[in-house]
């Protein structure tokens, strides 16, 4: 799957907007716009960011560690994508051994 395929799944896993996507990731106010649509190619340091937030736990610390990045969104839309991102890390974090690893490489495939 390609990465603007990949971006778009895991944004509506998210349950964010492109710009949502963008404010949380401190990118340009289009710039998730741009590059889930094709218009335009992020440069390596974006895209090496915009793949680290597509795995739930990075994302995860990417809200924890950033949350100067929540004042260009509204609160209650904040709220929610964190939600959601701790319940898509809860699902995966309740599992244990093999199960979990099976978990990880199930989240990774669906990303592919």
């Amino acid at each position: 799957m390609s990465l603007k395929n990949r971006m778009k799944k895991i944004r509506l896993a998210y349950g964010a907007s492109c710009t949502n996507m963008s404010a949380l990731l401190g990118l340009g106010i289009n710039s998730w716009a741009n590059y889930e649509s094709g218009k335009q190619i992020p440069n390596e340091s974006n895209k090496i960011l915009i793949t680290m937030s597509l795995h739930p736990h990075t994302m995860m610390s990417i809200l924890r560690q950033y949350p100067a990045q929540t004042n260009r969104i509204k609160k209650s839309k904040y709220v929610k994508i964190r939600t959601n991102v701790v319940k898509i890390n809860g699902d995966i974090d309740q599992k244990s051994g093999d199960y979990r690893i099976k978990l990880f490489k199930k989240w990774e495939k669906q990303l592919t």
